[in-house]
């Protein structure tokens, strides 16, 4: 079959995906059609990155116009671009496609999944997706646009979008690629001449970095990055092959794209010297993100890594596939068959091996290999032909499948790298199931026609884990866990008689272990710091009869993959769901003592180091928290959290509504602050005198007046120089209401009252009398001198005006202070234009804050062209929550 016939046969299958889909009331969850797309570099975009924006369709005519190539400065044909650890063992000479081939095209005949074989790169997780986003047009051309080529307005630029943490973002490159002896080092096309695959994965690898920053991945990963979607896991091990081709043939019908690997069967599962803390570590494959579940990690930490051998890595079996590989599963079909002995129907999967080629040999492959299958427990589903022959001669089981399906599925006798198997075999070959869901239909045990229409509901926060702020660690262990590492431990000393003889090892396991619980124990205590999500359940699925709600948790984590060149890796993230009886009463957030004696309704346990975890559970009507963590305290990162609901969801921050609160009771004002603690207008002759002695005759403070008496009557903290010259104009700036560049007696006075309160607070909070309070104490802090913080504005403030050892110094907590009071003050000051109007952007959901509306002129345009803009009627507006204004005007 040559590729315009396979390309034939794909828009088939797609159009009768489509036209399922589309029959069933499918809806997206993520499309770029209708969305903002962003420019790689913007800081609107999400995306930690320091490259320069670049505008595809100018610089294309700049650069056509001069007559000169694009070369792009983000992304140069360096080394650099290529690796940041691993220096390749071949010199590296860039090539434009037209140095490689005279006939240079972006697409020969148009797309298609076998435009794709893999180069000198770990990166078949990323190609397995690519050839799978060549089945659905739609979205392959949203990531991968139709106006680009060699032919017309050729300037060597072209532009890719990906998704990006909940935004569409587009990457532009050059087309100048790795070659070695003018081939393509990395991935190419079946046609020699083709070349949008490989300029498709210089933009993937300039997303994030570098190629080198490609080697290892999941399937979902890229899928997720292609589609906008939610991904899934699916141990095949746990799964009967009824529920699985259920489940496959749903997410097949609907468009969802899907992948596969075989673990390595050799994975470790230790209790080793690097898990001081105890957690539980699977090191697997090369994917370096197979999961290899074990009874004995329930409730810990899984990780993935490679731990095999250089001979087990990608290893091909006897029987065709290759260990630590991703697959594309590319059909899922119910085949027409019929012997003399029996007839109906039978399961077969189509699978994609991005090298190109080593494929299946054994029943219902296209090889004429001979093998003997080893041994499996059948399906009853294909019960019926368990009579078919198991040696093969070019797999003469297709005699007994019509003319018309096999032409329709596009079968070839090709060694392309694609092949059929029978779910019998891919349910006892494969390990684990990756589907990444472009609709947000179910994908449960249900028929498809009891599904009817229906619409998933979505709601996405952004957040982060701050040290000794917001990253609270895990924290959860269950009495089971600490039986099953109390068990680790005895099979530790007592499974090997050497060590049961041994007492210094015996010692040292034992020492292990107890570090283990005690860790346990601190974690437990950190818990509640984790950032808190409040969802709302208010009515049951439809037409399910048991009264609950289905929801769907992915949380993924930000940037790891593109800072993995200055060393962080992807942390071990899950999260855990608690059920809120009476929310009137619920502490916000929940306390440590509210955790201790909650249980977790749901779970992603384990936690395992990959990009996203997801969890599907079934839940009554209610109000429930989401609290998402990393399995350490203390591990920095951020995150977005998305939950899909097939009815209405409301979601908001589980924190406390930020604003002024009662000032602490233990905050005791300065004998010495009350001189002037009295409105202008009751001031006596010698209080007037005083203030006189201190402004002069133009009765107002300069900053250098400021600075004098506040040295004579509040002496800083750790600080025998008084207070420095920037703090005084800062303090000056922030209180100069009507910008004279200086303090009248009002401002003063109110200045005078607010630093002797937080010079009392800080007192309160800096024991040990070092001039620094410990930033876990910042948020009680803060609400001891009147002021209420949520972790989003917390973490800005850590940022702002903490230090290197997490401390914040008594000079940044004034600095602090005047600003949050200044900036709630302004906002609160704007109250009688108050519109109660809700979010309407990600966050829908009861009315939680109150939203300002102000008018747009030129002076609070400058001031606030951050936020963003909506037209109404004549005039336009900026409106913002108090969160947003303090996220706004704090970090700056």
């Amino acid at each position: 079959m040559d590729k315009m016939e396979v390309s034939e046969c794909q828009e088939q299958e797609h159009a009768q995906q489509l036209t399922s889909s589309q029959s069933r009331g499918v809806v997206t969850i993520a499309h770029t059609t209708g969305g903002p797309i962003y420019k790689l570099g913007e800081k609107s975009s999400g995306i930690r990155t320091r490259v320069n924006v670049q505008d595809f369709y100018q610089l294309r005519d700049q650069s056509y116009n001069s007559g000169r190539l694009f070369e792009d400065p983000e992304f140069p044909a360096t080394d650099e671009s290529i690796y940041f650890s691993k220096k390749p063992n071949f010199k590296c000479e860039w090539k434009r496609p037209r140095e490689i081939s005279k006939n240079a095209q972006f697409f020969v005949e148009g797309p298609s999944r076998f435009d794709i074989e893999q180069g000198s790169i770990g990166n078949c997780w990323f190609l397995a997706a690519a050839a799978n986003l060549t089945l659905i047009k739609n979205f392959f051309y949203n990531v991968i646009p139709n106006d680009q080529g060699f032919d017309e307005k050729y300037a060597g630029i072209f532009h890719f979008r990906f998704w990006q943490y909940g935004r569409w973002v587009e990457v532009v490159v050059d087309d100048r690629l790795p070659t070695k002896n003018g081939k393509l080092v990395y991935t190419r096309s079946s046609e020699t001449n083709e070349f949008w695959s490989a300029i498709f994965e210089k933009a993937y690898a300039k997303l994030y970095g570098s190629y080198e920053a490609l080697d290892g991945g999941t399937i979902c990963e890229a899928m997720v990055d292609f589609t906008g979607g939610v991904s899934e896991r699916i141990d095949l091990s746990r799964i009967t092959q009824d529920s699985l081709l259920s489940i496959m043939l749903k997410a097949y019908d609907r468009g969802s794209l899907m992948g596969c690997a075989i673990n390595l069967a050799n994975a470790l599962v230790v209790l080793s010297s690097t898990a001081e803390d105890g957690e539980i570590k699977v090191r697997n494959s090369l994917a370096n993100a197979l999961v290899v579940l074990s009874s004995t990690a329930e409730d810990g930490e899984i990780k993935v890594r490679n731990s095999a051998s250089a001979n087990e890595l990608e290893a091909e079996t006897k029987d065709g596939l290759v260990k630590g590989h991703a697959y594309s599963v590319t059909k899922v079909k119910l085949f027409d068959f019929k012997t003399r002995r029996a007839e109906g129907q039978i399961p077969l999967i189509r699978l994609r091996n991005p090298w190109g080629q080593i494929e299946w040999k054994g029943p219902w492959s296209d090889n004429q290999v001979r093998f003997e299958p080893r041994p499996t427990h059948p399906s009853p589903a294909i019960q019926s032909i368990a009579s078919l022959p198991d040696t093969l001669a070019r797999s003469p089981e297709w005699r007994y499948v019509p003319e018309d399906e096999k032409k329709e599925s596009g079968l070839t006798f090709d060694n392309d790298g694609e092949f059929f198997m029978s779910l019998k075999y891919f349910h006892s070959s494969f390990s684990e199931l990756e589907i990444c869901n472009l609709s947000a239909d179910s994908l449960t045990t249900k028929t498809l026609h009891e599904e009817g229409n229906k619409r998933w509901e979505m709601s996405i926060f952004e957040g982060s884990w701050v040290r000794d702020l917001t990253a609270g660690g895990c924290g959860r262990f269950t009495v089971e866990l600490v039986a099953t590492w109390l068990a680790l431990f005895e099979n530790f000393c007592l499974g090997d008689p050497i060590r049961l003889q041994d007492q210094s090892t015996r010692i040292s396991a034992a020492l292990e272990f107890i570090d283990c619980c005690e860790k346990t124990l601190n974690g437990e205590q950190s818990f509640w710091r984790n950032p808190q999500y409040l969802i709302t359940l208010t009515d049951a699925d439809k037409d399910d009869g048991d009264g609950k709600c289905t929801i769907l948790v992915a949380l993924m984590q930000k940037n790891r993959r593109a800072q993995r060149k200055m060393g962080l890796e992807v942390l071990s993230i899950g999260f855990e769901i608690f059920h809120l009886a009476d929310p009137s009463r619920t502490p916000k957030p929940l306390t440590a003592k509210f955790l201790a004696q909650s249980r977790a309704v749901a779970s992603s346990l384990p936690f395992i180091n990959l990009r996203e975890v997801t969890c599907r559970v079934r839940l009554q009507p209610g109000v429930y928290c989401i609290v998402p963590s990393t399995y350490n305290p203390n591990e920095e990162g951020e995150f977005i959290i998305r939950v899909f609901s097939e009815t209405k969801n409301y979601m908001e921050e589980h924190d406390e509504n930020v604003g002024l609160s009662a000032v602490d009771e233990r905050n005791a004002p300065n004998e010495q602050m009350t001189v002037f603690k009295v409105d202008d207008t009751q001031m006596t002759d010698a209080q007037k005198e005083y203030f006189k002695q201190i402004a002069g005759d133009d009765m107002e403070i300069s900053w250098e007046e400021l600075k004098d008496v506040l040295d004579m009557v509040i002496k800083p903290e750790g600080n025998n120089q008084g207070y420095s010259r920037e703090v005084c104009r800062s303090l000056l700036a922030l209180m100069d209401v009507d910008h004279s560049g200086k303090l009248s007696y009002q401002e003063f006075n109110v200045l005078w009252t607010d630093v002797g309160r937080w010079n009392g607070v800080f007192k309160l909070y800096d024991k040990d009398k070092s001039g620094c309070m410990s930033m876990l104490e910042l948020r009680q802090a803060l609400n001891s001198a009147g002021y209420r913080v949520n972790y989003g504005i917390l973490s800005l403030l850590a940022r702002r005006y903490g230090n290197k050892k997490n401390k914040i110094s008594y000079k940044d907590f004034l600095l602090c202070a005047i600003r949050l009071k200044v900036m709630i003050e302004v906002k609160e000051g704007f109250i009688n234009q108050i519109n109660l109007c809700r979010d309407q952007g990600l966050n829908p959901g009861p009315p939680a804050q109150k939203s300002v509306t102000l008018p747009l002129d030129h002076q609070v345009t400058l001031k606030l062209h951050m936020f963003q803009k909506n037209v109404s009627g004549d005039s336009d507006t900026l409106t913002f929550t108090m969160n947003q204004w303090l996220e706004k005007t704090l970090y700056i």
